[in-house]
């Protein structure tokens, strides 16, 4: 198995950590565990519809105006750039130690 992408979140209060993993193994099954005391649960995604399966004609069908994405699609400008600047905070906290506030 490739293991696509891997996503553990860890946040740590006073006496207390909780963690959460998404583990996805090709594009349509995905392995996660929403807390320590739950068990890993599995997922498979239907296949997309064209041109929504391929990203780079979803962009050309978008380009040539053949479809408008809602404002906050997953594939959508304004979702990649909050996307952008919450990956900037976590760099920017990772490399100081501190916490990083977003903005709106």
């Amino acid at each position: 198995m490739r293991v696509f992408a891997v996503i553990v979140l860890t946040e740590f209060g006073f006496n207390s950590s909780i963690s959460l993993y998404f583990i996805c193994g090709n594009r349509n099954d995905i392995r996660y565990r929403l807390s320590e005391e739950t068990k890993e649960q599995r997922l498979t995604l239907s296949e997309r519809s064209y041109p929504y399966n391929d990203p780079f004609a979803l962009f050309a069908a978008v380009i040539n105006k053949q479809i408008s994405l809602p404002a906050y699609d997953l594939s959508s400008l304004d979702n990649n750039i909050q996307v952008i600047e919450i990956l900037e905070a976590a760099k920017k906290s990772a490399k100081t130690g501190k916490r990083v506030y977003l903005t709106k």
